[in-house]
């Protein structure tokens, strides 16, 4: 196990920690213990790379939180997991949340990301959340265009389109919002 490699990593591991433990007590803290750690079997060669970091979050007034957080790079796709897991009423670790986003460069111009978000339901069972879809083209002359939906399973699993959002060179354009009846 190597300790202290990518500290830029560190910091962005210790703020979505620090920023998450914050929104889900809705308490500002004063103290966190985070360790960080990057596996043995983290690669690089060439354009294809991976890692595994860990990091472990104890507040004396929040539930004790480990996050996993996992990068896999090969060609023009890109794989990146984060996986929370809380401290169960029996002192064990019990997973709570998953994020997937994968980023697929299609050419010079345009990039795909796909986030999802998957939680645990009442049998322990990684359930979908929510999908974010996302694609970024780079338009002549330095202009740009985002195009970002997002959706989330009905009762019966099926995706259903509760957001659609264009934006063109950071001015935002359109957007388009569907509710779920209750």
């Amino acid at each position: 196990m190597q300790v202290g490699r990518g500290g830029n990593l560190f910091l962005l591991v210790l703020a979505e920690t620090l920023l998450w433990l914050a929104a889900g007590t809705g308490v500002s803290f004063c103290s966190s213990v985070v360790v960080w750690a990057q596996t043995a079997d983290s690669q690089e060669s060439g354009s294809d790379k991976s890692w595994t970091a860990t990091t472990d979050s104890t507040e004396s007034y929040a539930n004790p939180t480990h996050t996993i957080r996992s990068h896999t790079q090969n060609g023009n796709r890109t794989v990146d997991v984060r996986s929370l897991q809380t401290q169960g009423t029996d002192g064990n670790l019990t997973p709570y949340q998953d994020i997937e986003t994968e980023t697929f460069r299609v050419n010079a111009t345009v990039t795909r990301i796909t986030t999802r978000t998957f939680v645990r339901d009442g049998s322990g069972r990684k359930t979908l959340f929510q999908v974010t879809e996302e694609e970024k083209q780079t338009l002549p002359g330095g202009n740009s265009k985002v195009v970002r939906t997002t959706s989330n399973p009905d009762a019966n699993g099926n995706l259903q389109l509760v957001q659609r959002e264009i934006r063109r060179r950071g001015g935002l354009v359109q957007t388009l919002k569907r509710r779920r009846p209750p």
